[in-house]
């Protein structure tokens, strides 16, 4: 029986200056790319932070574009490419030099929710988790299978209040969640449908610059 060869995710890298001393790895929402998610790293203009965002593995059914969890409730939920891909991520951001500690999961949407199911469930702490217009399909299974560990992530969960496609009240039941077992979070609304709002980077750069 040969052993699985293990995932490695396509993706790209942006920084604006040479010296950084913090990893940020962003995750696109669902039918995006690695290229869709660069606008934002772009936008948001972290100056000593190096960028890693790479490609959700499984096809987007009916479009183009990627996915980070593939199946149906029927069928079942296929996500280990995900979550195999972002673990050899994480130790290639480390060979690079960066603490767990000074790495932070930023994710939109779809990607929001597997940033809180993957991030959450490490055995030990990032920097710090940001959820834009996202959810968690499961609370109560989250909640048993969290890590002790991730108790120290600082979160920062973002949403627009007239978006249509992921209603706000989802990030207020993640936010009850999170503050009931002890984390650190913070929720902000905003003006604006499920989208990334030019409002919303100066959240995003404060959060990530600012946080210890």
């Amino acid at each position: 029986m040969t052993a699985a060869v293990p995932t490695k995710l396509i993706f790209t890298t942006f920084k604006t200056s040479g010296n950084s001393n913090k990893a940020v790895i962003g995750l696109h929402g669902w039918s995006g790319d690695e290229q869709s998610f660069l606008a934002v790293a772009k936008a948001v203009n972290l100056k000593t932070s190096k960028w890693f965002i790479p490609r959700a593995p499984y096809d987007a059914d009916a479009k183009s574009g990627g996915t980070w969890f593939s199946g149906t409730e029927k069928s079942g939920w296929k996500y280990k490419k995900s979550w195999n891909g972002l673990d050899n991520l994480l130790m290639e951001i480390n060979s690079q030099g960066f603490l767990s500690k000074n790495i932070y999961l930023v994710g939109f949407s779809q990607g929001a929710a597997f940033a809180l199911e993957y991030g959450l469930r490490l055995p030990f702490n990032l920097g710090g988790i940001i959820a834009i217009a996202g959810f968690i399909k499961n609370i109560d299974k989250l909640a048993r299978e969290s890590s002790p560990a991730s108790l120290n992530n600082s979160v920062l969960i973002m949403h627009g209040d007239q978006d249509d496609i992921i209603a706000p009240f989802h990030s207020n039941k993640i936010f009850d969640f999170l503050d009931r077992r002890g984390n650190s979070v913070r929720l902000e609304t905003y003006p604006a449908r499920h989208n990334i709002p030019v409002e919303a980077n100066s959240l995003i750069k404060n959060f990530i610059e600012n946080n210890k």
